[in-house]
């Protein structure tokens, strides 16, 4: 239980890394905006900051599945 635990955690820990790496790339946004985006949608807290209408397509294919 505890080995699922910790890959699950670490699952999404490397998620929000990697989608906090490439999403700045693809869009005109700070870093510490698409870092509260990525880390609220993760959590599904409900929270934004506004950006998530205007990411190009490609920005927006996690928020899709």
């Amino acid at each position: 239980m505890i080995r699922r635990s910790s890959a699950q955690a670490l699952r999404g820990a490397g998620l929000v890394a990697v989608s906090t790496y490439v999403l700045p790339a693809l869009t005109p946004h700070t870093l510490d905006q698409v870092l509260f985006e990525v880390v609220s949608a993760l959590a599904t807290v409900g929270l934004s900051t506004g950006i998530t209408a205007a990411l190009t397509p490609a920005g927006q294919i996690p928020s899709r599945c």
